[in-house]
Parts: C-alpha cells; structure tokens; sequence
C-alpha cells in the first residue's frame, strides 16, 4: 500500500489602503514586516482599510460598499505583537474603526 500526501499552499496577499491615519511611518513598517501591501487608494483587490476613525471618505464608502472593514491602527500593533511572542492573534472585531461623524 502506497500513501501519497499531497499539500498545497495558497497565498493570499493583504492589501491595505490608509485614509485619515495621521502618521504612517509605524503601520507601514509593521505591515511591510507582516508581507501587507499598501495601496494609494481604494480598489477592489483591497482587503480593508485602516483609519482612526470612521469618517466619510472615498475609501470608506467603498469599503464598506464592499462588504468590508475598516480598522483602527491599533490591531496591526496586537497582530505584530502576537506574531513575535507566539500568543493567539487579537480579535479583529474589537479593533473596527470608531464612528467619528454623527451622520454615519
């Protein structure tokens, strides 16, 4: 009897677009460390969009269009933090971007 294991490997890139982060020096040394791909702006390859707070702007009306998140800075800083010391990944739900206009 001959087993054959066959095992594939499939990546998936993470691609990110800013709007309103007041500085991205940090956030973009982590997510270059973590293999993310930082986007100028919004387009549909995008996995979400970081900012401090949820504001109406072109890269969050698409997003949110898309069915996708927008996360506060804060989750690549725990993400990063957890890759390095092996612990579980932080929830990402707890780090969506907070409402920062009332007409939203």
């Amino acid at each position: 009897m001959v087993l054959i294991l066959v095992y594939r490997i499939h990546y998936t890139p993470l691609i990110i677009t800013f709007s309103t982060i007041k500085d991205v020096g940090k956030l973009k040394k982590i997510l270059m460390t973590l293999g993310g791909h930082i986007v100028p702006e919004w387009n549909s390859k995008c996995d979400f969009v970081v900012m401090d707070s949820l504001k109406l702007t072109v890269e969050a009306v698409c997003a949110l269009l898309s069915g996708k998140y927008t996360f506060h800075p804060s989750y690549f800083d725990d993400f990063y933090e957890s890759v390095l010391t092996g612990k579980r990944t932080p929830d990402p739900k707890k780090f969506l971007s907070p409402l920062g206009e009332r007409s939203l």
